[in-house]
């Protein structure tokens, strides 16, 4: 992973838009932001870091569609302290 600088992060965020706002304003009845938008954000976080727990090294295709890009996993390569031995596998 590549560290951003300090305090570079908080100012990405000011890019990442949902929806009916902006990632840094808080869910009011006012503003129909979705008050799960922090859970979304967390259990994106915890899928990557288990991705990087569970697996040594991974493959993806990434393809630009019109509306979202679709990252397709190729290969994972088990990582090795956690379960032994290294194996490869396809999804």
């Amino acid at each position: 992973m590549v560290a951003a600088g300090e305090g570079k992060d908080e100012q990405l965020l000011e890019h990442v838009v949902w929806s009916n706002g902006p990632e840094t304003r808080e869910a009011t009845e006012g503003n129909k932001q979705c008050p799960g938008k922090d859970m979304v954000v967390a259990v994106g976080r915890l899928m990557v870091a288990e991705l990087f727990r569970r697996y040594d090294t991974f493959t993806a295709i990434v393809q630009e569609m019109p509306v979202e890009p679709v990252v397709t996993l190729t290969s994972l390569t088990r990582a090795a302290a956690s379960h032994g031995s290294a194996k490869s596998s396809s999804p």
